[in-house]
């Protein structure tokens, strides 16, 4: 067999990369024999500003890497998640004790997972190239070559492609599809918030998300790239208005307070009803069945 450099290359080494580099070291896969390559250096990949969603799955790799006790002292627990869809009446509430669970998810700073990973698995032994930029992936018969930008080639028996990044810092791909989205994030603050109640409202664009983060919360808003783009050119207080048409008046504490009130009555009022046919409608025909017997 052709002798090559590595077991395994990860490319990339943001959240992904880096548990599946820990969790193959910590399960007795050579640790020296895993390259994990990024093109960002640890302390870059510390200062990425963006927020992510962590379900609570991703928690328990996280807490079996060590690197949960970490993310967890600025994470934001997300314990119930209210999804409906504008336009249309009904909703539904995805609450964490249905499930037995001390949360549904949780809602991180990007670099602190990656800071946090990154010191997890810095005592593993891992063959760490960073930075370091990966242009071309070739598969051969026996291994894939991996060509770094500085002429190095490497060679594995698998390589596993975990990049993502900043969609305008990635390099222009041979194939593509566009889904004519465009994401809008921000972080946004509100009267009345709900603690630890994350908001998912689907439209004719696109979905919208509200994930509780620090005092407010972190914006994901997909839609058309026409509508995107009419929205960044407004000022901050016409896209305030513009995200409150669209998601509704579930976070006015008095509007809410008052809908719950109205659905629970109906709620009650349809439970009566319903007993009152059911005994009137099965009552006669048990009756009727007694008297054969």
């Amino acid at each position: 067999m052709e002798s090559v450099d590595f077991d395994l290359i990860i490319c990339g080494g943001g959240p992904v990369g880096q548990s599946v580099a820990g969790l193959l070291a910590r399960r007795q896969l050579p640790a020296a024999r895993i390259a994990l390559v990024d093109m960002k250096s640890p302390e870059q990949a510390a200062a990425d500003p963006r927020t992510i969603a962590l379900s609570y799955g991703s928690r328990q790799i996280l807490d079996e890497l060590g690197a949960w006790d970490d993310i967890g002292r600025s994470a934001t627990a997300i314990e119930q998640i209210h999804v409906s869809r504008r336009g249309h009446f009904g909703r539904t509430l995805l609450d964490r004790k249905d499930y037995q669970l001390p949360a549904l998810g949780y809602v991180a700073r990007y670099g602190e997972v990656n800071r946090a990973l990154a010191s997890a698995i810095a005592s593993l032994g891992l063959s760490l190239m960073r930075p370091a930029e990966a242009q071309q992936i070739e598969e051969e018969d026996q291994h894939v070559a991996v060509t770094l930008k500085d002429g190095r080639v490497l060679r594995a028996h698998l390589v596993i492609q975990a990049e993502g990044g900043v969609f305008g810092e990635q390099q222009h791909k041979t194939l593509q599809r566009d889904y004519q989205q465009l994401g809008i994030i921000a972080h946004v603050q509100a009267d009345g918030v709900i603690a630890h109640r994350a908001f998912e409202r689907f439209t004719d664009e696109g979905p919208l998300a509200l994930l509780p983060q620090d005092d407010g919360y972190a914006l994901v808003w997909c839609l058309r790239p026409a509508t995107g783009e009419q929205l960044m050119a407004l000022e901050d207080a016409g896209f305030l208005a513009a995200l409150q048409r669209t998601f509704g008046v579930q976070l006015n504490i008095p509007r809410m307070f008052a809908a719950l009130l109205l659905i629970s009555l109906t709620g009650v009022a349809l439970f009566v009803l319903m007993a009152w046919l059911t005994k009137l409608a099965l009552g006669s025909w048990h009756a009727s069945e007694l008297s054969q017997d």
